[in-house]
């Protein structure tokens, strides 16, 4: 978890309000853009929106999944770890990416506040049930 930690620029609790997929050079990528609430930071500025760029999503009625981690959608709650997007796809400008792919995304659970790593194949990340087990405060 401290290597998630330090090589992120944000960590944020997030809830997702709105979210636009398009293609980039035959890849299909999706920004929760500006409406991603943030509801708490623990690591970067306090920000009230945060824009997150992911590989995949839903265009042209076609689910695009890489890694086996589907992308955050509209009313999604997840703990992020983020880091500043650096690359040339005009769309993704000023945002955010997750660390490490996937293993900066802990969905929570709404009916009982748990939280579901999207890299379950890496051990650590398996053990992660709670905000408490990433050690943020």
């Amino acid at each position: 978890m401290s290597k998630l930690t330090y090589g992120s620029d944000a960590i944020y609790e997030v809830e997702v309000n709105d979210s636009k997929s398009f293609e980039y050079e035959g890849v299909i990528f999706t920004v929760s853009n500006a409406n991603a609430n943030v509801n708490e930071h623990y690591k970067g500025g306090s920000i009230d929106t945060v824009n997150i760029l992911e590989t995949g999503g839903n265009y042209n009625n076609t689910e695009y999944v890489f890694e086996d981690s589907s992308v955050l959608k509209i009313g999604d709650k997840a703990i992020v770890y983020l880091e500043k997007y650096e690359g040339p796809i005009p769309e993704a400008q000023g945002t955010y990416v997750v660390t490490g792919a996937y293993q900066g995304k802990f969905e929570i659970d709404e009916a009982n506040g748990s939280l579901i790593p999207a890299a379950v194949d890496q051990e650590e990340l398996k053990e992660v049930r709670a905000l408490t087990d990433l050690n943020l405060e």
